[in-house]
């Protein structure tokens, strides 16, 4: 489960939001849209974005976590229940899914977001996940650099691993940007 706090008033402390399944083992009481979530290792980023509310409002983005079944010491774990394979984008405030974006296996790292232009407004995320996998979301158009809207952020697999030699490592840290 994720929690979100109004902390405005440090002293009284108010529960704003919480999304989630309460139980790991199925996917049973779950918010709509993360019925997929693993266990919670990526770190919340929050940020803003350009195509979410002229960057006005902030969003979190995160790994879909980690799924117990790549614990099995082979390079394609048998797994029945897809836990993690997912990064999530959350509007911060309300707790609201804004999208989630499908990844080959979990997302267990932090999830590096990328700000090209140095503006303070995220424009793309690189995601690794335990497959060792690499991928680029797009929260603007790399070709004119104009903000996307929220059903056009799009996620690209740039990178697969292939190679027999490393079959069974996992990417659990953020890749450096």
């Amino acid at each position: 489960m994720l929690y979100g706090f109004d902390v405005s008033t440090p002293s009284t402390p108010a529960l704003k939001w919480r999304v989630g399944c309460p139980n790991l083992a199925d996917d049973t009481g779950c918010t709509a849209g993360f019925t997929g979530i693993g266990q919670t290792w990526s770190f919340p980023n929050v940020a803003r974005i350009k195509g979410h509310n002229s960057g006005n409002d902030p969003v979190i983005v995160m790994g879909g976590g980690y799924d117990a079944c790549e614990d099995a010491d082979n390079s394609s774990p048998s797994c029945g229940s897809a836990k993690g394979r997912k990064v999530y984008v959350i509007d911060a405030g309300s707790g609201t899914l804004l999208k989630s974006f499908n990844t080959v296996r979990s997302v267990a790292a932090d999830v590096t977001l990328v700000d090209q232009d140095f503006d303070g407004l995220v424009d793309h995320a690189i995601v690794a996940d335990t497959g060792g996998n690499l991928y680029r979301i797009d929260f603007v158009d790399p070709a004119t650099r104009l903000p996307l809207s929220v059903g056009s952020w799009a996620i690209y697999h740039i990178a697969r691993t292939n190679n027999p030699v490393a079959a069974g490592r996992k990417f659990q840290f953020a890749p450096a940007a």
